[in-house]
């Protein structure tokens, strides 16, 4: 019998009109595998390194460094001065 409203599944195989697929299962994630996702990569090895060398840096002080703050020109910082006095 043929719908004529989208179908979307999950693990319900090709003839839906869409699958949902969970994120952390795609990024590996979990400790589960599933038949009808793919993992392309294993990010619990990946994110551990990746937090890993985010503590160093923090650490080490490379980071936060000066391209990640944001400055107030001379204009900006003036007109918040000038509207926190009116307060």
């Amino acid at each position: 019998r043929r719908l004529t409203i989208p179908t979307i599944g999950i693990a319900a195989g090709r003839l839906t009109d869409g699958q949902v697929l969970v994120v952390t299962d795609v990024l590996g994630m979990g400790d589960r595998e599933f038949r009808h996702v793919t993992r392309y990569t294993d990010f619990s090895v990946d994110g551990r390194e990746a937090l890993r060398r985010y503590v160093a840096d923090v650490r080490e002080r490379r980071f936060p460094g000066e391209r990640h703050v944001g400055h107030l020109s001379a204009e900006e910082r003036a007109s918040l001065e000038s509207g926190m006095m009116e307060e």
